[in-house]
């Protein structure tokens, strides 16, 4: 890359802040879940964070470094002060950045699974999905990475020591010869490229039928309550039509044409049972569409943050490959871009923590909030509780025994004429939930 000096050291200075931001991220969300080890690694999508993050701590690490591992004697490199073997290091590295990739698109499937198809934790796990998510985000990375280092392929090119051949620009120049890495784009395209383009779509599939899912929960919730609209309608029409009777002393004709006489009507019991039935209907109903859709809200913020990260990371190396100089603020977007994904990872994992504790103290900033999300949430849902215990005791049920509320619903969902028959995991959403009767539901 032919730029000053100056811009060289943007550069440094973009990809050392990014890591070290993603990296912090990465961090927080790995100390959240291990110390609720027991509640949140029993969670297949806790297992696939823990992992994503893992990931992503390795490739934030490689990312700071940015041009410090590459060859001391590279032309117009400032801060150059390693060699080929390091390079070769920070590039396996470098691929650790599909085990994100990998386990973002594992993230996809097991919601994809829990929404449209009703699988639940145990069912995911004993069907074999998660260990093979497993075996593909570690696999292919690791043995990706040692090949390409095995054939010389590592080398300081467009995106850092990864895949570029040596020197940087002798497969678009035919005066310079090649030393090495001559299979460095194939490569590039067969263990970067294909397999994020791959994941691409497959995520963009399972958003689809997610997003698809969630209409109809919403389409068919509509639907029932403007059938239970209409029943009340006609139960107090005929509630009228009962008590005009009863006053006349006589039979009626029904609204339906039928005959009504007195002892046909309903005793004050059992409409009182029939109207105490509806509410809970109702109930029922918007909190499953409110699940479902708390587990779309998630995906698609998971989804975005990997789509913004990594989208311009293509843009350079294709250019690269083409011969064309690679302005310097496409670069810079892309090293400060690439590593970011663990920020965003973490503000989406306390997204529904940051908007229930923004609810309940309506004077918090954004920062603030997120802060409180780390370091503080418990004692502040707590003090919540202990002011009004009577608004929030159903949050506090929810929080010590989430398993035993989403059985209930479970259950209730079965037995009611009016449930809402929709395909929901018993697992809660992406995210901790930001309903007003959870607190701690990622």
């Amino acid at each position: 890359m032919d730029y000053s000096t100056p811009e060289f050291i943007a550069l440094q200075v973009a990809a050392s802040t990014s890591g070290f931001v993603s990296l912090c991220g990465s961090v927080v969300i790995l100390g959240l879940i291990i110390c609720d080890w027991n509640g949140k690694f029993g969670q297949v999508k806790y297992r696939f964070l823990f992992a994503l993050s893992i990931g992503d701590i390795v490739n934030s690490l490689a990312y700071m470094a940015w041009n410090l591992p590459a060859p001391s004697d590279t032309p117009n490199l400032w801060g150059a002060m390693g060699n080929d073997t390091t390079c070769g290091v920070q590039g396996f590295l470098y691929q650790s950045c599909l085990i994100s990739m990998f386990y973002n698109g594992a993230l996809a499937h097991f919601f994809y699974k829990s929404v449209c198809q009703g699988y639940d934790d145990e069912a995911y796990y004993n069907d074999g999905w998660e260990h093979f998510w497993h075996l593909l985000a570690t696999g292919f990375p690791c043995i990706s990475g040692l090949v390409s280092v095995a054939m010389g392929t590592m080398n300081f090119g467009s995106n850092g020591c990864w895949f570029a051949p040596s020197p940087p620009n002798c497969l678009t120049d035919e005066d310079v010869e090649c030393e090495r890495g001559e299979s460095a784009f194939i490569l590039g395209w067969a263990f970067i490229g294909a397999p994020c383009l791959a994941l691409v779509s497959l995520i963009t599939f399972y958003m689809w039928k997610i997003n698809k899912e969630v209409a109809a929960v919403v389409k068919v919730a509509h639907e029932q309550q403007q059938q239970e609209r209409q029943k009340r309608i006609k139960a107090k029409a005929a509630k009228d039509a009962s008590v005009q009777q009863r006053l006349a002393g006589g039979r009626r004709i029904a609204m339906d044409g039928s005959v009504v006489t007195p002892k046909t009507v309903a005793t004050k019991s059992e409409r009182t049972t029939e109207e105490r039935q509806t509410p809970a209907d109702q109930s029922t109903t918007s909190g499953v569409v409110d699940r479902v859709q708390e587990v779309a809200t998630q995906a698609y913020w998971y989804v975005g943050i990997f789509m913004l990260t990594h989208a311009p990371g293509f843009i350079p190396f294709n250019l690269y490959i083409l011969g064309i100089k690679v302005p310097f603020v496409v670069t810079v977007v892309y090293v400060f871009l690439w590593p970011m994904q663990g920020l965003g990872n973490v503000l989406v994992f306390l997204r529904p923590r940051i908007a229930l504790l923004r609810r309940k103290y309506p004077h918090l900033t954004y920062t603030r909030a997120v802060v409180s999300a780390i370091f503080n949430y418990e004692a502040l849902v707590a003090t919540t509780f202990s002011e009004n215990p009577r608004s929030s005791s159903q949050e506090s049920r929810h929080a010590s025994n989430e398993d035993s509320r989403a059985s209930k619903t479970r259950s209730k969902r079965s037995k009611s004429p009016t449930a809402l028959n929709v395909r929901t995991t018993s697992r809660g959403s992406w995210g901790e939930s930001s309903s007003d009767n959870s607190t701690d539901h990622v």
